[in-house]
């Protein structure tokens, strides 16, 4: 045996270093194991109990299936709870329940294997939450298909093939209607990563939409660089896309590019080029006609651009906290940092702001709003300058590990302003004021009101948490701590 929380690695040779990444290795299984069991427990703790429907409402108890077909239900904030302590999310706490209750019940010969520390905690949650859909007998036969090659002899992509097949050979039926739904299952979406201030945007469809609008786009950068659009083929390919985003503009500019190519070609006794596909071609042709019948004129000149045009109009919050922008502004830099948050994105440079939305947006200008002089109001509703003052002071679900923020696509439009000390028609003025307010997610609101959460705002922005068993969890705007025993 030997103490991990030592710091002694430096002492030990080459093979007695690697020897105790292999016992620490074994010894996070065995803690793994465990915590799966106390979510086990947990759930036991938290499972149906016989009850009336009338004593189930006047406890206030609801109960559901967390797993697949054939586990227990448990009570539906269970997870919740499990979570915070997990120092995670709810859904997180949710989804430990599910997977060691369809371990239990459904992958009893997986389960067994984990306990002997013989199979990792990540392989086995793979298999369950791949079979969730699945009936009691078709998990049981995928258990059975799976249990002797998931402690890792195979590497991970071919053992993700095996549960595929194992899944396939249980529920042939099942297997047909996902492949159905992954033919119906087209999108287009923003992507949640914005690492480094950019972001990817994922288009699925079929393959004729997808050849079409690769020959667009292929167009679209050939016509950018012929019009001195700066620089390589992808960031060209990306500014297409972007273009897109604007019909009416880009049809504008096809239009316009079509005229002068053609009397460019005349002028030099050329033939108008043809060399571009059928799609590309169709796009010029369709520009030049739809710009024309809503009014539009060419006169054969080159054609310029202006990004701040041609880009569709949106509204992005950038917080900037003093720098070089602000010192450029003529206002006091005190306590700069260099750095600004656009909602949205995330953390971003000031050169990033100067560089990427510089040449494309029209800035303006907001005073910092005064969080203290926010004056109260008595009402229950609460006003839009106080709403925007929670919404600087405090841009993350308030919860406990909650990772819902206006940093992410639609975070803020999911949140609720609440009351941290509820609101009561007899408890006097000021009410609602600046130090009052949360905001929550719909589910974190619930759990609060509902559940036997508790919460404190001793500070404006700092809120002092107490679960229902009565640990307490501090969140500010560096993140959730607990504090206590």
């Amino acid at each position: 045996m030997f103490d991990i929380s030592g710091s002694t690695s430096t002492d030990l040779s080459r093979s007695d270093l690697l020897d105790t990444v292999g016992v620490l290795t074994r010894t996070q299984r065995r803690v793994e194991v465990e915590v799966l069991r106390s979510a086990a427990q947990w759930a036991v703790l938290n499972g149906e109990r016989p009850m009336t429907r009338e004593e189930r409402r006047a406890a206030g108890v609801r109960v559901r299936e967390y797993g697949g077909p054939g586990t227990p239900r448990v009570a539906v904030n269970a997870g919740a709870e499990l979570g915070v302590r997990l120092e995670a999310t709810t859904w997180t706490g949710d989804q430990m329940i599910a997977d060691v209750l369809d371990l239990q019940h459904r992958h009893p010969q997986l389960w067994a294997r984990v306990e002997a520390c013989e199979v990792r905690a990540s392989y086995a949650t793979y298999v369950v939450r791949k079979t969730r859909e699945l009936s009691l007998v078709a998990a049981r036969y995928v258990d059975e298909r799976v249990v002797e090659s998931a402690d890792g002899r195979l590497p991970w992509t071919r053992f993700m093939d095996l549960v595929e097949a194992a899944i396939a050979a249980a529920d042939p039926e099942l297997a047909e209607e996902r492949e159905r739904k992954a033919a119906k299952a087209e999108f287009a979406r923003a992507s949640r990563d914005t690492t480094h201030g950019m972001r990817s945007f994922w288009l699925r469809t079929d393959p004729a939409g997808v050849a079409r609008l690769e020959a667009t786009v292929a167009f679209l950068a050939t016509v950018l660089a012929e019009l001195g659009c700066e620089g390589d083929l992808d960031q060209r390919r990306a500014a297409a896309m972007v273009l897109l985003a604007n019909p009416a503009q880009a049809t504008a500019l096809l239009a316009r590019y079509a005229a002068w190519k053609q009397g460019s070609a005349a002028s030099d006794g050329a033939e108008p080029s043809h060399g571009e596909s059928i799609s590309a071609e169709d796009l010029v042709r369709g520009a030049v006609a739809l710009f024309a019948r809503f009014g539009g004129t060419v006169d054969g000149t080159k054609p310029t651009f202006d990004w701040a045009k041609l880009l569709p109009a949106i509204t992005l919050f950038v917080h900037v906290y003093a720098g070089r922008l602000t010192r450029e502004a003529g206002l006091d830099e005190t306590g700069t940092t260099g750095m600004a948050r656009i909602e949205g994105v995330g953390l971003v440079t000031e050169g990033w702001i100067r560089d990427r939305l510089g040449p494309r947006a029209k800035v303006t200008v907001r005073p910092v709003i005064d969080l203290d002089g926010q004056a109260p109001v008595d009402a229950w509703e609460i006003p839009d300058r106080h709403r925007q003052a929670v919404r600087l002071m405090t841009p993350a679900d308030a919860f406990p590990w909650s990772t819902a923020s206006t940093n992410s696509d639609g975070g803020w439009s999911g949140m609720q302003i609440d009351h941290t000390e509820a609101w009561r028609p007899d408890a006097g003025p000021g009410q609602s004021r600046i130090g009052n307010y949360g905001p929550l997610t719909q589910r974190h609101h619930n759990l609060k009101t509902h559940a036997g959460w508790q919460v404190k705002q001793p500070f404006a922005g700092i809120y002092v948490w107490r679960d229902p068993e009565g640990a307490f969890f501090l969140v500010d705007h560096t993140g959730t701590r607990r504090i206590g025993s």
